[in-house]
């Protein structure tokens, strides 16, 4: 008689961003939660800034995910996904909380990786591939070619510091940040001269206070392209930019990259969930 094997792990798939924190089993299960408690922010800019907010969020998570019903019990693996321009102390940060949420062991994969999978790019190809991943604190700029990345750089900035210069700049208008940034999903800021196409009370100060974030991400993918040595850059020429992450629902963004690098700017059907869920697809080959 054949016996079953037993597979004693069970295991996750982990994106731990600024504002949410998602993770997925291979098996499809997939659950999202805010990287805070209580007011306080398990994430800041890309790296755990407090642990034990993480360790909670994270113990929480796991919850959710572990198996209903094993005759054994199994330990967790957890397969995370982190900046390549990652410190080794971040690094350590993060895995030092997994491992006191409950993992049994980690594997960190290069984030850029895991999005250009979760977007259906092929990160095995010899040609290089641009990825931007614009997330709510911290923005990733990254070229990958043959399964590695290649260059990359990254800001501590993101789809925050828009309603932060809203805040700054517009104070009348701080509470409708939320609902600026989700106008702007699908009408460049250009599209405002238009009448009655902004938001009543859309104004030039509001618009000036746009500028800013938007420019500094966009001029972000201009300064990783010329700093590609000749041949990569004809290949990201050809391959243009896969933008991810919640930046990439801006519509305004898009263009504002297209127009300053002269590159095809795509956005994949899943920008908010492209990185979870080519992480999850790594999962068996890390196993």
């Amino acid at each position: 008689m054949q016996i079953p094997h037993f597979n004693p792990l069970y295991h996750v798939a982990l994106d731990l961003g600024t504002a949410w924190t998602r993770a997925a089993s291979p098996e499809g299960r997939r659950t999202a939660v805010k990287t805070e408690r209580r007011g306080k922010a398990g994430v800041q800019a890309g790296a755990v800034a407090d642990a034990s907010t993480c360790t909670e969020i994270l113990q929480d998570l796991f919850k959710t995910l572990r198996p209903s019903f094993s005759a054994f019990p199994r330990r967790l693996s957890v397969l995370a996904t982190v900046s390549s321009c990652a410190t080794d102390e971040e690094r350590q940060a993060m895995t030092a909380t997994l491992y006191r949420s409950g993992a049994w062991s980690v594997t960190l994969v290069p984030q850029p990786l895991a999005a250009a999978i979760g977007a259906g790019l092929d990160p095995g190809s010899d040609y290089a591939q641009m990825v931007v991943d614009v997330g709510d604190g911290f923005t990733e700029y990254a070229v990958i070619r043959s399964g590695k990345v290649e260059m990359a750089h990254s800001v501590k900035v993101g789809c925050s510091a828009l309603r932060d210069s809203i805040a700054m700049h517009c104070p009348s208008d701080a509470d409708r940040g939320g609902e600026i940034l989700r106008w702007l999903e699908t009408c460049p800021l250009r599209e405002t001269r238009e009448a009655g196409a902004a938001p009543a009370g859309f104004s030039q100060e509001l618009k000036g206070a746009l500028e800013g974030p938007l420019g500094f991400l966009a001029e972000g993918s201009l300064q990783l392209f010329r700093s590609l040595p000749d041949r990569v850059a004809c290949e990201v020429i050809e391959s243009g930019i896969t933008l991810v992450g919640g930046g990439a629902l801006l519509r305004e963004l898009q263009l504002r990259m297209a127009e300053r690098t002269g590159l095809a700017v795509r956005v994949p059907g899943n920008p908010l969930t492209a990185v979870i869920e080519g992480a999850a697809q790594v999962i068996p080959y890390a196993s």
